[in-house]
């Protein structure tokens, strides 16, 4: 599969795709010849199995899912067992999205819906900037008020979830 050359995405860019924003900061994006299957990666990230540069990896990713017979999420989890080190990753693959983080979640990520539009981000902050604010979710800050976090993916907003340490999320039609 022939990649082109990455590109680092800024704050100021705001990348839409089929009805999701993406509010990524100084991302690298990689992408097919015809754009509809994308990688956006975040860190510093090593596959063990065969020491090659991570672009064709990603290339390699990219043509196994456009022809792989066992399910996307397998064969991503699959590939994963090959990465060390601290990233996340933004899967593109036609209308099917897979946000990842790392084992150890060094770079947060975000996502949610405002409206009926999915968004994805790496910053609350600059997104609710950009866009208006998201609605505080008063039970989850009582929690957060009373034990510093909110558990598990919520966050103190309300539909604006946070990745957890080593998860893969699938959203798809």
């Amino acid at each position: 599969m022939e990649l082109k050359l990455p590109e680092t995405k800024t704050m100021k860019e705001v990348f839409n795709h089929n009805n999701v924003t993406f509010f990524l900061d100084k991302w690298e994006c990689f992408s097919s010849e015809g754009g509809s299957q994308m990688v956006f990666v975040k860190g510093f990230l090593v596959n063990v199995n065969n020491n090659c540069k991570i672009e064709n990896w990603i290339g390699r990713l990219l043509h196994q899912l456009s022809s792989n017979t066992e399910t996307k999420i397998n064969y991503i989890q699959n590939e994963l067992r090959t990465l060390r080190g601290f990233y996340s990753i933004v899967i593109i693959f036609g209308s099917e999205y897979y946000i990842i983080t790392d084992i150890i979640r060094s770079i947060p990520l975000f996502y949610g819906f405002q409206g009926n539009s999915l968004f994805i981000t790496d910053s609350l902050e600059y997104f609710q900037r950009s866009h208006s604010s998201f609605e505080i979710d008063e039970n989850k800050l009582e929690v957060f008020f009373y034990s510093g976090m909110v558990y598990g993916r919520n966050t103190i907003y309300k539909n604006v979830y946070g990745m957890q340490a080593g998860e893969i999320v699938s959203i798809h039609d």
